[in-house]
Order: structure tokens, then C-alpha cells, then sequence
């Protein structure tokens, strides 16, 4: 009489079973996956692209979804005013969720200011936001303008021989709100009204652009530029060192590895699900395409896109 065998215990089943994307498997071994993060990481975070895929029916959200900035500024200003007139209680929680928005709106219109492919006829301005403790300073260095630690904010413009400073705002530290006075706590609401009023001084034209609009587009979101004109085209110059193909003298598929498409669609559906969940492997074939057309052949591929420097004689 045969034994049954006994079917093994769920402990037993989740030990043997790998919890990690089955596209880390397949990934050639030379594939270093921090590369991988690092260019994941280099498109803009879920916090910000949500405000743009987010489909709520609220004026402050609809702005988020390519409204110039200016109009996503009179939203926010306006809800804040009449966030005044709530009742105690729905007036906490409003004013949690606008600051929330509002420091959104500052941290992208940032991001466009410091954008590389920024254009326009006052793009020569710049704003530099930075965190300043005087206590640090020798006497004779310490900044006459601020007293106790707190955020410095600047805008310049270049000048004949050196930066011109076009206006200094300080937002100094002060008690926290929990009781610890060892604590510098810079308010947040103050940073972000603060760098609103400097925004609407001093970068009127850049108030007129769409919002993130280097980064998205009406499209949905699997076919933004986030997608197609960044992640893929990194990913792809990364990887291809790494994958073997087929050359055949007369089709130049040989560029385009089928497994290669499917795992880039894979790993951008692991780690950017938000944006990539229906993304498909012709539409990356196509965005892949698109880069090897246009980007110059001597571009940086492999390992080779991220150097390790090496001290020379004279550095040491």
C-alpha cells in the first residue's frame, strides 16, 4: 500500500517561494540593479506625477493636469481664503490638505526653474534655496542678515563680472511645535508663501507654462515623455551592452532584443506602476526606435554611463 505524501505546510511554501519580480531573475548577471534604481529615481517621484494622472473633480487638481502654473496659483489662493470661513475642525483639516498642495506647487515650480531644457526670455534668473546656521561661521564670516539658523532664499542673475543678487528673503527658525526649544524648526507654510511671493516677482513668464509639462502630456500616462524620452532611452542605453543578439546584414533588429523590450516594460511596470501599469512592449520598441534615431552613436552606454573616477596624481 503506497504512503501519501503529505503536502507541505504553507510556512514551507512561502520559504521556497521567491517574493522578488520574476524580471530580476532574468536579468543578466553583470546588470547592476542599483544602476537601474538610480535611473528609475531620475524621473519625477509618485507624489508629484499623481497630482497629473489624478482624476478628482476639483479645480485644484484639474490645474495639477496642465493648467499653466499661474492658474494652479489662483486655485490654491483662493481655496486658502476661503479655508478661513470653515469651522474649526473642517478648517484643520482643509488647511493640512492645501498645504500639502501648495508645497507641491512650490517643489515643481522649483524643478522648472532648474530645469536644463528651460527656455524663455528671463530664463537667465535662477533662485537658490538653502539652509544657513550662523553659528557655524567664524565671527568675521558670519552673515549680518540672520540671526538664528533658518532658509535663505535668493534669486540672481549673471552679471558683467560676477552673479548679480536681485532679492534675499530669510525665513528664520524659531520654536518647534512640540515643545523642544533645542530644536530650529523653519515653519513650512512659511517657506512655501514665502517662495510663491518670489515666484510671482520674479519668474512671470515661467507662471504662463503648463505644469510639468517637460515631463508629461495629454496623452495617458504610459505614452508621457516620463516615459518615452527619459526612462526607456536610459534604461536601454544601460542594458543593451549586456544582451546578445543575432546581426543580420540587412535588418536592424539586431538593436532592438525582443527580451530586452520585455524586460524594460517589465521593470518599469514594477517600479513606476503609477504611470506604467498598461505599458506595453510595442510601445516601448517604438520609444526605443525613436532614441536610437536620433541620439549620437558615441553616446555612453553599459557601465560606461556611470564612471567611477579615479584620483590622478596631482588631486592627491
Amino acid at each position: 500500500m503506497k504512503k501519501k505524501r503529505r503536502a507541505p505546510s504553507a510556512g514551507r511554501r512561502r520559504r521556497g517561494r521567491s517574493r522578488e519580480p520574476a524580471v530580476l531573475r532574468r536579468l543578466p548577471p553583470e546588470v547592476e540593479y542599483t544602476r537601474v534604481k538610480m535611473i528609475v529615481h531620475s524621473v519625477p517621484p509618485w507624489l508629484t506625477t499623481i497630482t497629473w494622472a489624478a482624476q478628482v473633480d476639483d479645480p485644484i487638481w484639474a490645474a495639477f493636469r496642465g493648467k499653466p502654473y499661474r492658474t494652479l496659483d489662483r486655485a490654491l489662493r483662493k481655496r486658502e481664503l476661503a479655508c478661513k470661513g470653515l469651522r474649526p475642525r473642517a478648517a484643520a483639516k482643509e488647511h493640512q490638505r492645501l498645504m500639502a498642495l501648495r508645497h507641491e506647487f512650490v517643489q515643481q515650480f522649483l524643478g522648472e526653474i532648474n530645469h536644463p531644457n528651460r527656455r524663455g526670455t528671463r530664463s537667465r534668473k535662477w533662485i537658490s534655496v538653502r539652509h544657513v546656521d550662523p553659528s557655524r561661521f567664524l565671527p568675521q564670516f558670519r552673515p549680518s542678515y540672520l540671526r538664528r539658523p533658518g532658509l535663505v532664499i535668493e534669486v540672481w542673475v549673471p552679471g558683467r563680472d560676477a552673479p548679480k543678487l536681485l532679492e534675499r528673503r530669510v525665513v528664520e527658525s524659531g520654536p518647534s511645535p512640540w515643545g523642544k526649544p533645542k530644536v530650529n524648526w523653519v515653519d513650512p507654510e512659511r517657506v512655501n508663501r514665502t517662495c510663491t511671493e518670489v515666484f510671482r516677482r520674479h519668474f512671470p513668464d515661467l507662471m504662463q507654462t503648463r505644469v510639468g509639462h517637460h515631463w508629461r502630456s495629454h496623452r495617458s500616462p504610459e505614452g508621457w515623455p516620463l516615459i518615452t524620452r527619459h526612462a526607456v532611452p536610459a534604461l536601454y542605453d544601460y542594458l543593451r551592452p549586456f544582451y546578445s543578439v543575432r546581426k543580420y546584414p540587412a535588418n536592424p533588429a539586431g538593436l532592438y532584443p525582443a527580451q530586452l523590450r520585455r524586460d524594460i516594460t517589465d521593470i518599469l511596470r514594477c517600479e513606476l506602476p503609477h504611470v506604467s501599469r498598461e505599458l506595453t512592449v510595442e510601445r516601448v520598441t517604438a520609444a526605443i526606435q525613436r532614441h536610437v534615431r536620433r541620439a549620437p552613436p558615441t553616446r555612453p552606454q553599459g557601465r560606461n554611463m556611470f564612471p567611477i573616477p579615479i584620483p590622478s596624481a596631482k588631486n592627491r
